[in-house]
């Protein structure tokens, strides 16, 4: 079994040019998970970052925003972004999720943790019946899972580098 964390970062309701971006960190074994914990704990301590601090991309001053990219940089977790063009309405959350699809294995069984978005939560359930994704999927308060963390910043760095770019 897989695992994967998974956030989004723009908003697809707003009609805009910048992009609706996911991020999501796959680790191939529960084991490896409880890895990635373990050296976000270190990284806290060595920092002397509370153990209730939220790194939510969006809100953290810049000093934190470098830190923990070069953190996650080194830390070789193999994380995924998947760009999805503007859209008004469902059909961002939709077509993300069939992107997500796209990219996972479906001999492979998958425990799935999203931030609690009920749009893309629906969006994913459906895209994995379709596509024959095997996984539970489970909604998780990003505030108290460090995993998700990860997957809020690797989509909001990927937003911000594209912040000024228009997409065709």
């Amino acid at each position: 079994m897989k695992y994967c964390y998974i956030d989004e970062s723009g908003n697809p309701k707003i009609k805009d040019a910048r992009p609706f971006i996911v991020g999501m960190v796959v680790f191939d074994s529960l084991d490896a998970v409880n890895e990635a914990i373990k050296e976000i704990e270190v990284f806290r301590r060595r920092n002397n970052i509370a153990n209730d601090y939220e790194f939510h991309f969006s809100r953290n001053s810049s000093k934190n925003k470098n830190r923990y990219r070069i953190f996650i940089e080194k830390s070789g977790f193999n994380t995924k972004v998947f760009i999805v063009k503007k859209h008004p309405n469902q059909d961002s959350y939709n077509t993300a999720a069939n992107e997500i699809v796209d990219y996972l294995d479906s001999n492979v069984a998958y425990n799935v943790r999203i931030d609690s978005n009920p749009l893309l939560f629906k969006a994913l359930r459906t895209a994995f019946r379709a596509g024959k994704i095997r996984a539970k999927i489970t909604q998780v308060n990003s505030k108290n899972n460090d995993l998700i963390q990860v997957a809020d910043y690797v989509a909001g760095a990927a937003l911000k580098s594209l912040k000024l770019k228009k997409l065709p």
